[in-house]
């Protein structure tokens, strides 16, 4: 909204597939959840620890310094270890948020 304000073209800073209206609460035509879209159980899981985490800590890299946004999103989902073992708990925290 912020660069539609300034005359701007907004860009993502996450590729399609790691934005959370992709992958955690996709929305059907209604604007509603769409549950048979949103990732579950054990796809969830794998997801979030061999894609999602690994895509956020490689941002360090592609920073150009580390005042970037890039490089922040990096280090900070460096560090970041998933504990949450079983997909229908992390379904389910998803869904809380």
């Amino acid at each position: 909204m912020e660069a539609g304000l300034e005359g701007k073209k907004y860009s993502y800073v996450l590729d399609q597939p790691y934005r959370w209206e992709t992958w955690a609460a996709p929305k059907g035509k209604d604007g509603k959840l769409d549950h048979n879209a949103a990732a579950d159980r054990p796809d969830l899981i794998e997801f979030v620890n061999q894609k999602l985490l690994p895509y956020l800590h490689g941002f360090k890299q592609k920073a150009t310094s580390a005042d970037t946004l890039e490089y922040k999103i990096g280090e900070i989902f460096g560090e970041i270890k998933n504990k949450i073992q079983s997909g229908y708990n992390l379904r389910e925290i998803i869904d809380h948020m």
